[in-house]
């Protein structure tokens, strides 16, 4: 099974998966917004690239910065938000590429309506 059929494998068994007529009429979805972070004690030569780099560039006011990733799932509210955080939680452990690495990442979620 190759990495792709894998992820096709996850979502479409997955009741994450967004229902797009839904999300248009905007009617009964919320999304759910998670950041992933490298944690602080990890050394991320990505940042201070981009920081010297912005340095470079005049932006000298740039103490620090953190690359990371962004997802946003669209849901619908049939569940409670606790629900779906334990939900979208229980996904972000599973290994599908670009989910965190809970030794070197940490995540964030934050409910939209």
């Amino acid at each position: 099974m190759t990495p792709d059929s894998r992820i096709r494998t996850f979502l479409d068994s997955s009741s994450l998966v967004p229902n797009y007529d839904r999300e248009q009429t905007n009617e009964h979805i919320m999304k759910i917004r998670v950041y992933i972070l490298i944690r602080s004690q990890t050394l991320n030569p990505a940042d201070e690239t981009i920081k010297m780099a912005l340095h470079q560039m005049g932006y000298t006011n740039v103490s620090s910065l953190k690359l990371g990733r962004f997802f946003e799932f669209v849901v619908d509210d049939s569940h409670s938000e606790s629900e779906w955080r334990k939900c979208i939680g229980e996904a972000l452990k599973k290994p599908v590429a670009g989910f965190p690495n809970p030794i070197t990442e940490e995540l964030r979620m934050e409910i939209v309506r």
